[in-house]
């Protein structure tokens, strides 16, 4: 029902379809699918020729500095990990830890200390965790860092890659952007234009205008990143429509 109210509040038939051409890429993942998809992600990272049956896997959630005594999706995903379904299906030795013991097992030889989260947009996020982990330890080398994510968008892996070439990154599911990779040339134009006017119409922020930062998502997970097109996820004051409200 709030789908169809959404639809109705765009007006122009060519604005409308687009919609419905993104809907089809619309990318829903519930928390019932979680241990799944965290189950592929793993299974890609013990797949490493630099993972073996004896590395010791440390989980942390992945969160900004600024971020670290607030309750973010990380902190549920590093949770998931207490699944003995999940852990059955491993051999390696998975422990949950915070960055004040990380300090303990930096002098292992055989270990990964993975940062998790459900989803990244940008990979900035990710990029001020990295730095702040290496300011923070001296001693912590790249090389014992990854990041494991169920979804991704491809835009933070090369934003990622630019500054951190080995970071290894394990995900379940890697998402392009919605319009600008999907589309080419004049109807590239021409979708560009469209979601514009979408936006307009519906008085979306400056800051969220084709998903924060421009990231262009189709996802929604337990909660809609802001990174998605607002037209799936934006509500004006005292307005009940969007499909994928963040609450």
């Amino acid at each position: 029902n709030r789908y169809c109210k959404r639809i109705k509040q765009i007006k122009l038939e060519k604005e409308r379809e687009l919609i419905l051409e993104l809907t089809n890429n619309y990318l829903w993942i519930k928390e019932s699918d979680y241990t799944k998809h965290l189950k592929i992600a793993l299974r890609n990272l013990v797949k490493d020729e630099d993972i073996n049956d004896k590395t010791k896997i440390y989980i942390i959630p992945l969160k900004s500095p600024t971020d670290d005594f607030k309750s973010k999706s990380s902190d549920s995903i590093a949770y998931f990990f207490n699944n003995c379904e999940l852990r059955y299906e491993f051999s390696q030795k998975i422990e949950l830890i915070s960055q004040q013991k990380i300090r303990r097992c930096l002098n292992e030889s055989n270990k990964i200390i993975l940062a998790v989260d459900d989803f990244i947009g940008t990979g900035n996020t990710a990029k001020k965790f990295i730095e702040n982990l290496l300011k923070k330890f001296k001693n912590l080398k790249i090389k014992d860092l990854a990041i494991l994510t169920l979804v991704i968008q491809e835009q933070a892996i090369q934003n990622l890659n630019t500054v951190y070439p080995s970071i290894k990154i394990f995900r379940s599911i890697e998402e392009k952007k919605g319009i600008s990779d999907k589309y080419s040339d004049t109807e590239l134009s021409e979708k560009i234009k469209l979601m514009k006017q979408i936006e307009e119409n519906l008085e979306i922020p400056d800051s969220y205008l084709f998903g924060y930062e421009q990231s262009e998502a189709l996802v929604t997970m337990i909660r809609t990143p802001n990174n998605t097109f607002p037209v799936f996820w934006y509500n004006k004051r005292n307005e009940d429509i969007a499909p994928f409200p963040r609450y």
